[in-house]
């Protein structure tokens, strides 16, 4: 059975602030349809799209739901595709401009692992006003081209990030290097370990 491409939760009354959460690789956004109730935040739309399946290199081309193509590094390092990246960007971007015009004035972008590298990404290239972000063992990708994306409405936004020290998936180095990245270019980091 194929996940819906979007799946909306609604608060039982009326929203007051709508949080667009991202899945990470090879994962449903199903899987966080319980996030409302765990974080009990009264009021909270959650939005939560469903990555399309490509052939993820890392998994030796299978083709899974993914943010974009993992491609492993000489040095050992994994890059991010520029190309699937910017797709799942630019899909995010027209979610969030919806929401905005339909009314949604505090929307917050997050995810977990590639979720939450997706959802960095993708707030320091729009430059619509977010009121959070935030990523868990999530990391920046592409960094020097992101640098010179950056927008300035994504300086206003106070970013989490949060990282397990035994990340078995995310090297908790990824976590920390982001951190220190994303200080270095003015962004307001609340870092948790």
């Amino acid at each position: 059975m194929s996940e819906p491409e979007l799946l909306r939760i609604e608060p039982d009354g009326p929203p007051v602030a709508t949080l667009v959460w991202l899945h990470g690789l090879g994962a449903a956004a199903g899987d966080f349809a319980d996030l409302t109730r765990r974080l009990a935040v009264p009021g909270l739309r959650l939005l939560l799209p469903q990555a399309p399946r490509r052939a993820v290199t890392l998994f030796g081309g299978e083709s899974v739901p993914a943010w974009c193509d993992l491609r492993p590094q000489p040095d050992g390092s994994v890059s991010s595709d520029p190309d699937g990246l910017g797709e799942s960007a630019a899909r995010l971007h027209a979610l969030l401009d919806a929401e905005r015009a339909a009314g949604a004035r505090r929307i917050a972008l997050g995810g977990y692992s590639q979720g939450g590298a997706t959802a960095i990404y993708s707030a320091l290239t729009h430059p619509g006003p977010l009121c959070a972000v935030l990523s868990l063992s999530g990391y920046v990708p592409l960094d020097r081209p992101l640098r010179t994306a950056l927008l300035p409405a994504a300086l206003a936004a106070p970013f989490f990030l949060g990282h397990g020290r035994a990340d078995p998936v995310v090297p908790f180095v990824y976590g920390t290097l982001s951190r220190d990245r994303l200080r270095e270019w003015g962004v307001r980091v609340d870092w948790h370990e």
